[in-house]
């Protein structure tokens, strides 16, 4: 599973960004369903690596990644009708955000179910996530 192997992920992506030219500083998480739960799942391993997060339906582990999210920018989608994934796994994990400080977005399509890939086809969740940057580490203080 790729929670086991978030190394060779992170290795991936650090051979495509010159491999493509890509600014990485503008290097972003989305996915649907399991995909959506990768996104939440490498963001907050590694947060200091990617501008913003967008997943779409995907399960959350909210005691396990909320604290590597603090800063993250997201937004989240989810149907309303999802039999897949429930909707209260998006609702769970934006509630812990919430609760810790992080202020994400959640988008709830009315009468969408688990397929809700439409979502790719608004321009507003590429401005939105363009206008977000990688957000440098902060040191620890001694």
């Amino acid at each position: 599973m790729w929670t086991a192997d978030s190394a060779s992920l992170m290795a991936l992506v650090d051979e495509v960004i010159p491999a493509y030219g890509i600014d990485p500083e503008r290097v972003y998480l989305t996915g649907l369903s399991m995909g959506g739960s990768g996104a939440w799942f490498l963001g907050s391993q590694f947060p200091h690596r990617f501008g913003a997060v967008a997943p779409i339906c995907g399960p959350a582990q909210p005691l396990q990644w909320a604290d590597g999210l603090l800063q993250m920018p997201i937004w989240c989608f989810h149907g309303e009708r999802d039999r897949v994934v429930p909707l209260r796994r998006s609702r769970d994990m934006v509630q812990a955000l919430k609760k810790i400080g992080n202020r994400p977005k959640l988008t709830i399509l009315s009468g969408k179910g688990h397929n809700i890939e439409s979502v790719y086809d608004n321009d507003a969740v590429y401005d939105w996530m363009l206008s977000k940057k990688v957000q440098p580490e902060t040191p620890v203080s001694a």
